[in-house]
This record gives C-alpha cells, sequence and structure tokens, in this order.
C-alpha cells in the first residue's frame, strides 16, 4: 500500500522504516530538507512538498501525521486535503487533543475524506519491536487502513476503541485513573 508520512522525526521516521520493511511504497516529508538523506537511506521515497504525498500513485492512500499536536497537524491538513482523494485516509499520530480530533474528523468527512486519529506509543523502540496503536475513527476507514496498522503495531498492540477521539479520551482516562 502506499503510505506517505508527514514529520520524519524519530517517530515519524522509524514508522515509515518499519513500513518499508514490510513492503510498503512509503514517501516522506519533512519541513527540515536535511532528513532527507535519512529518508532515503531507509527506502523512504523523499517528497519535497506536501502536495508530493498527494500524488502518489495508487489509491487509498494513507498519510499519517508525526507533527506536534495542535496548529501544525491543522495546517498540515489545509495545505494536504485538496490534494487527495476520496479514497484516502488521513491519520493524525501526533496524540491529539480529542475533541481536536473529532472536530478534525468532522471536518475531513465535510471534504469527503476520510480520517483516523492514532494515539502511539513505542517511541524509538518502536522501529525493531513495533508501536501501540489505539485508532479512532469509523469501522470501514479502519478496515482499510488495517492492513498498514498492523505492520507498524507489535503483537497485541493495535486496537480500534471507537468512533474519533474515542483513543485520546480513553488515553487520558487511563491515565488519571478512570
Amino acid at each position: 500500500m502506499d503510505v506517505g508520512i508527514v514529520g520524519l522525526g524519530r517517530m515519524g521516521l522509524g514508522m515509515g522504516t518499519r513500513l518499508v520493511r514490510r513492503g510498503h511504497n512509503v514517501a516522506g516529508h519533512d519541513t527540515s530538507p536535511t532528513k532527507q538523506t535519512q529518508a532515503e537511506a531507509n527506502g523512504i521515497h523523499w517528497a519535497a512538498t506536501l502536495r508530493g504525498l498527494g500524488s502518489m500513485p495508487a489509491t487509498p492512500r494513507i498519510i499519517i501525521i508525526m507533527v506536534p499536536a495542535g496548529p501544525p497537524v491543522d495546517s498540515v491538513i489545509d495545505e494536504l486535503a485538496p490534494t487527495l482523494s476520496p479514497e484516502d485516509i488521513v491519520i493524525d499520530g501526533g496524540n491529539s487533543f480529542y475533541k481536536d480530533s473529532i472536530r478534525r474528523a468532522v471536518h475531513l468527512r465535510d471534504l469527503g475524506l476520510s480520517f483516523l486519529d492514532v494515539g502511539v506509543s513505542g517511541g524509538v523502540w518502536g522501529l525493531e519491536n513495533g508501536y501501540c496503536l489505539m485508532a479512532g475513527g469509523d469501522s470501514e476507514t479502519y478496515k482499510t487502513a488495517e492492513p498498514v496498522l498492523a505492520d507498524l503495531a507489535q503483537d497485541g498492540g493495535l486496537a480500534h476503541v471507537g468512533e474519533s477521539g474515542a483513543g485520546k479520551s480513553l488515553t487520558g482516562a487511563a491515565i488519571i485513573g478512570l
């Protein structure tokens, strides 16, 4: 499957590399052009712009956003959405506030696009050991993205926990002991 990753920091680069190792065609973009050498050394095709991710040939494309939570996620979505097709799926892996995830899901649905919010943990060890992923979003979108998410996850480390925002609100509840 074609996967784009926005944000090739330690987590994003590790996720992209893990997906390449599992046979996916991965393109990556980062605001720092110095990430290009690292990306290409790990088999990730470099996209000089966000719009380049939207031009990957196969659909559905899955675009994983690994940038800091908050306005940076919205900026990426705003720039990227016009380049995507209705079959494409946008995944926010940046552990955003659950109410932002709900708002983004509605916004992208209004544009005819699909969205999953996926809480990610595993740090730099996720490359070798796999990540723990809690996905929020509708069931059909999850089913489409599941092969990619399963290739990122460690054994037993993937769950679809409900509609958008569910994974984030459950994470918060677990942290405060609810």
